[in-house]
């Protein structure tokens, strides 16, 4: 029905790239059926895109809706590391990905903060890929970069308060600090001090796990520079200044 390549995906815990399987030919359908070992499945037709980008969008209980401005996002092994706020779009490409998140939010009548998750392909049309209904790890730069963050307008939506301003004050660059892939255990983190523009936030996490979200960090453009690849070189030499000590 669709042709190589399609994409198989459990239909639970399907996220951060778990649970998908790309099929490229006929041969690799068996091995991707013993891959899931008889879990449910579903198929979707690969979608060829250049750059992932969310909207986090909320609605209160009075049927008030906002969203934030799109944010594009940087995958490495399948798991969300860098979100730049604001998305290298075309104007066209952001008004069309949060009109796409206002009608979502309202189809689904949901009370709370939403992280949208979209595609945009090679011809720039907008896909929705994911809808988390919570507040998201693409929308953590909004505790620095934005007047509200969606933590509180969460709050806001859920207590039927009138929802925050979304403007984004600051270009802001949030890196995650992902558990290192040779390590499992309870662990000391040996971090940085916030610092002018750089802000550290641990999730304060029993154990590691690899590539488990242990926290971020919000590179902020105080100077308003709008050099997003200069904000992105600091929020990985943060990065990797933070290390990882195991406890016994």
């Amino acid at each position: 029905m669709f042709g190589y390549p399609v994409l198989l995906k459990a239909r639970r815990d399907a996220y951060d790239g778990r649970g998908n399987f790309k099929i490229e030919s006929e041969g690799q359908i068996e091995h991707a059926y013993k891959f899931f070992e008889g879990r449910q499945m579903m198929i979707e037709k690969w979608v060829d895109f250049k750059m992932e980008v969310s909207v986090i969008a909320a609605r209160n209980t009075n049927g008030e809706i906002s969203t934030y401005p799109v944010v594009e996002n940087i995958h490495r092994e399948n798991i969300l590391e860098i979100t730049v706020a604001p998305a290298r779009v075309e104007s066209k490409v952001a008004k069309d990905a949060e009109d796409i998140a206002k009608k979502t939010m309202e189809v689904l009548h949901g009370a709370g903060v939403f992280g949208i998750e979209m595609f945009v392909t090679q011809n720039n049309q907008v896909l929705i890929n994911e809808i988390a209904p919570r507040v998201h790890n693409s929308g953590h730069h909004t505790l620095q970069s934005s007047d509200t963050s969606q933590f509180e307008q969460h709050l806001r939506a859920i207590l039927g308060l009138p929802l925050g301003s979304t403007r984004l004050v600051h270009y802001t660059v949030m890196r995650n600090i992902l558990g290192p892939k040779n390590f499992s255990g309870r662990y000391k983190p040996i971090t940085i001090e916030n610092k002018k523009g750089i802000y550290l936030k641990m999730y304060n996490k029993d154990e590691s796990k690899p590539q488990r979200k242990l926290g971020h960090i919000n590179v902020v453009d105080t100077n308003d520079t709008k050099d997003i690849d200069m904000l992105i070189n600091v929020a990985e030499s943060a990065r990797n200044s933070i290390k990882f000590e195991p406890l016994n």
